[in-house]
């Protein structure tokens, strides 16, 4: 074997290396990340349940519009959110090699 084809081969996977090192940093903070990502809905959906009902029957009485009073607003992105968490476990599972 050429020592060119070689180092050429090296050189990628070197590249590669580096990707992967940079790719665990974005996982690690992906991950993170995912902590707000999941308490966020949480207190959306507490909202929901407990006091929506009232602001909406209000909604007159304040001077703003509010999306979150919109009746499928909070629903909607719950929903998608859920589905996605979905997708992304199921890309997570289908990527670990045994």
């Amino acid at each position: 074997m050429k020592e060119t084809n070689r180092e050429e081969r090296l050189d990628f996977i070197e590249n590669k290396l580096h990707q992967c090192e940079s790719d665990l940093q974005r996982l690690e903070q992906m991950n993170s990340d995912l902590t707000n990502i999941i308490n966020n809905p949480k207190e959306l959906s507490e909202y929901y349940a407990k006091e929506y009902m009232d602001d909406y029957v209000n909604s007159e009485k304040f001077k703003k519009h509010y999306d979150a009073l919109n009746q499928d607003s909070i629903w909607n992105v719950l929903s998608e959110q859920h589905a996605e968490k979905i997708r992304l476990i199921k890309t997570i599972i289908n990527s670990i090699e045994v």
